[in-house]
């Protein structure tokens, strides 16, 4: 969805621009996610329009100047230990993926081999009724005539 936006410019751009900021916003709100710093320790304003997929003008004595410095006092700015654990997040999210789909892989074949005992079960299950019915039918034919009936 993100990467069918276009990089806006201009005045016509500015509710766009305000809609892009908004979500990236509350994503960060929900994500406890900070603003961006440079080398400086500063508020990275490109590294931020480029995550709004607009120009770092837009912030800079553009049309969201004002809400941007109110939201980075406010949300504030990401450490370099903030940096770390989002850099370690990254590097061990594909890890954890692995190990839960190797545990899926498991428990497939697990739950699969589980199955295939239970038909079996149930295959023994229903030729044992079979059985005792067969006997029952000859014991209750040996009641009756008094011969014994062997197949």
């Amino acid at each position: 969805m993100k990467n069918d936006r276009k990089k806006l410019t201009g005045a016509q751009a500015t509710p766009e621009n305000k809609l892009r900021y908004a979500e990236e916003i509350a994503k960060m709100e929900a994500l406890g996610e900070r603003f961006p710093t440079n080398q400086f320790g500063k508020v990275s304003i490109g590294a931020f329009a480029k995550r709004c997929e607009f120009s770092r003008s837009v912030l800079e004595g553009g049309a969201l100047e004002e809400q941007f410095a109110v939201d980075v006092n406010r949300i504030g700015l990401a450490t370099a230990n903030d940096v770390s654990q989002l850099r370690k997040k990254a590097h061990d999210t594909p890890k954890m993926a692995n190990d839960l789909q190797k545990q899926l892989n498991l428990k497939t074949a697990e739950a699969e081999m589980l199955l295939d005992k239970v038909e079996e079960l149930t295959k023994r299950e229903c030729e044992t009724q079979l059985d005792l019915a067969e006997r029952h039918r000859t014991l209750e034919h040996m009641l009756a005539t008094g011969e014994r009936f062997f197949l």
